[in-house]
C-alpha cells in the first residue's frame, strides 16, 4: 500500500465516519460538503481495499476491517495529538466536550451526582451523556462512549483497561414501618420474607446469590425489576425487603421511609471500577475525566 499521495487528513474523516454514521452529519461536523464526504469515502475504500461501510438501517454499518482500523486509528491520532501539543499543558478551563458514560442506575444515583455537581460548579462547559449499559464491554461498540462506570461481568483485557474506585457491601432494606428492621434482621427473617429484587445486566450481585447458594437457602422473590430506582416505592408500603449496595442503602435511608440491616451472612464487599478503552487512554480529557472520577470516589470524600 503506497500512500506517498494519499491525505492524511481523509483518516480523521474516517473517525468521524465511524462515530457518526452517516455521511451528511460527518461532512457537516468537519466542514466538507456531502460530495466531498462521499469521495473521501470512496477514497478511503481503495486505499484500504475493502467497502469500509454498508447500508443498514438508521445509517452506515461498518465492516469487520473498519472496525480493525478503527483500534489503530485512534491510537495513531492520540500520538500525533500528543507530539504536537508536548509543550502546551491541559487546561481543562478550554474544554467543551461531552463526555459519554455508561452506567447503571446504581451508579448514576452513588456516584455522577458528585460528578455533575463538581462539572456544573467549575466546568459548565463540559456534559455528561448518560447512556445505558447492558453489563458488557464490546470492542465493537467502543466509539459510542467515553467511559463505563459499573462492574464488569467478565474479564477486562486489551484492548481496555481498569481501574477500582472503591468497594462496596450489602445491605437489606424495608420499610421504615416493618417490625423486622427493629432489630437487626436475622437470617431467619430473611428468608421467611419476600423480597423485592434487582436483575440488573451487570455483575454486581453475584457474590450475594453465591452466598445463598452456599447457604442452600432460597428467597422468595414476590417482586423482580431492573432498576435500584423504584425499590423504595416498591416496599415503602408493604413488607417486602431488599438486598442493595451499602451506599445505595444509605442514600435511601437519607431520602426516604426506609430503614436497612447488614446481611446476616457474610459477602464479600463488590468492586466498583471505571473503565476505558485504548482510544481514550493517552488522551489528556479523557485522563482528567478519569483522575475527577477517582478523586470523587476517594473515601476522603
Amino acid at each position: 500500500m503506497n500512500i506517498t499521495n494519499f491525505n492524511l487528513n481523509n483518516l480523521v474523516y474516517f473517525a468521524v465516519l465511524m462515530e457518526e454514521r452517516q455521511v451528511s452529519r460527518a461532512a457537516k461536523r468537519v466542514g466538507l460538503s456531502q460530495p466531498g464526504m462521499s469521495h473521501v469515502l470512496k477514497q478511503l475504500r481503495i486505499l484500504f481495499d475493502d467497502p469500509l461501510f454498508v447500508g443498514g438501517k438508521g445509517g452506515l454499518v461498518p465492516t469487520f476491517k473498519a472496525t480493525q482500523l478503527l483500534d489503530h486509528l485512534y491510537v495513531g491520532l492520540q500520538h500525533i495529538e500528543e507530539a504536537i501539543n508536548s509543550n502546551k499543558s491541559f487546561d481543562p478551563r478550554t474544554l467543551s466536550t461531552t463526555f459519554r458514560i455508561l452506567a447503571s442506575d446504581y451508579c448514576e444515583l452513588t456516584v455522577l451526582p458528585a460528578l455533575n455537581q463538581f462539572l456544573t460548579q467549575y466546568f459548565p462547559s463540559i456534559q455528561i451523556e448518560v447512556l445505558a449499559t447492558d453489563g458488557n464491554v464490546d470492542a465493537r461498540h467502543e466509539d459510542s462512549w467515553d467511559l463505563k462506570i459499573g462492574f464488569p461481568s467478565q474479564h477486562i483485557q486489551h484492548p481496555f483497561f481498569e481501574e477500582t474506585l472503591f468497594e462496596d457491601n450489602y445491605v437489606c432494606i424495608g420499610s421504615a414501618q416493618n417490625a423486622a428492621f427493629d432489630k437487626k434482621i436475622t437470617t431467619r427473617q430473611f428468608f421467611s420474607l419476600d423480597h423485592a429484587i434487582v436483575a440488573p445486566k451487570e455483575a454486581m450481585f453475584d457474590n450475594v446469590d453465591h452466598a445463598i447458594k452456599v447457604l442452600k437457602q432460597e428467597r422468595s422473590v414476590r417482586m423482580k425489576t431492573f432498576h435500584f430506582s423504584t425499590l423504595p416505592f416498591l416496599i415503602g408500603t408493604t413488607d417486602l425487603i431488599a438486598t442493595v449496595p451499602a451506599r445505595l442503602g444509605a442514600l435511601f435511608e437519607k431520602s426516604f421511609l426506609v430503614k436497612s440491616s447488614p446481611l446476616p451472612f457474610n459477602v464479600p464487599s463488590m468492586k466498583v471500577k471505571q473503565i476505558w478503552h485504548q482510544r481514550t487512554h493517552n488522551s489528556a480529557s479523557h485522563r482528567w475525566l478519569r483522575e475527577q472520577v477517582r478523586l470523587l470516589c476517594s473515601p476522603s470524600k
